[in-house]
């Protein structure tokens, strides 16, 4: 899951998250919960690339809707192991915006998955 925590009227993401492809294959995504919370709906779309082990993920809430605070699940995303080793996931891009467009301050983080 790719989670937020203590975010300001969030009102889009992009997301690059890279994947090693040599370990994991990449499944499906699904938006998470915490952008539609309050019932308005949302723009979601995702893309990978396979060759190059990248996941691009757009989420927005619809225009004159507001900004979500809080924290929560924005984004769930599954992947397949496919060789044994470390597989690193991390993000190349993250873009957050408020619901005036302004961008918003966050910190993005990389992690390592042992596959057995």
């Amino acid at each position: 899951d790719i989670k937020v925590g203590d975010v300001q009227n969030l009102a889009g993401a992009l997301l690059v998250l890279s994947y090693d492809p040599l370990f994991v294959d990449y499944v499906s995504a699904a938006e998470g919960s915490f952008l539609n919370k309050d019932g308005k709906p949302t723009i979601y779309s995702a893309t990978f690339n396979a060759a190059n082990g990248t996941l691009i993920i757009n989420l927005s809430r619809t225009p004159n809707s507001g900004g979500i605070s809080g924290a929560g699940t924005i984004v769930s995303a599954l992947f397949r192991a496919k060789a044994k080793g470390p597989a690193g996931f991390g993000f190349q891009r993250v873009n957050f915006t408020s619901a005036e467009g302004q961008p918003l301050q966050m910190l993005p983080f990389s992690t390592s998955v042992d596959v057995r």
